[in-house]
């Protein structure tokens, strides 16, 4: 897909507010507000924050820095609704938006995010993730709230 294609570096700044953070036993939420423009981001780091689907799609943007930003929020959204920030092994790529066919992000969680996800899912519930992606030039934001259904 990507393997043979260069990416110049974009700039894309990421302080990380946070704006409200909630986690009880049966669910997880978090608003995280990124902001869009200043920190130049290298090709290396593009490829380990983000997946080749987010690049691809990203790229294609008519604001490429937008796109990352509110992806970049979305992870961080998605590590602190699961409890556990990024750390104990977690990697960015771990947490990634794809689009469905009608343009809605859905937020795939793998490896070791996902073993967290399950260990906080209480016996005999299923978990829903959903994602809301959203920018207001100079913010991006995701919310990310993951419930549990029993």
């Amino acid at each position: 897909m990507l393997s043979n294609t260069t990416i110049d570096p974009l700039v894309i700044n990421f302080p990380m507010l946070i704006q409200a953070f909630s986690r009880g036993r049966k669910s997880g939420s978090l608003l995280e507000l990124t902001g869009v423009g200043t920190v130049t981001i290298n090709t290396l780091a593009l490829f380990r924050i983000f997946s080749e689907l987010e690049i691809e799609r990203s790229r294609r943007k008519f604001d490429p820095s937008s796109s990352y930003a509110k992806r970049w929020a979305a992870k961080e959204a998605c590590s602190k609704a699961l409890g556990i920030g990024l750390r104990m092994g977690i990697s960015w790529k771990e947490m990634h938006v794809v689009n469905l066919k009608s343009g809605q992000p859905e937020l795939i969680i793998e490896g070791k995010a996902k073993y967290f996800l399950e260990k906080m899912t209480p016996r005999g519930f299923s978990t829903k993730v959903s994602v809301s992606l959203t920018d207001d030039y100079p913010w991006a934001k995701a919310i990310v709230i993951i419930e549990g259904i029993a």
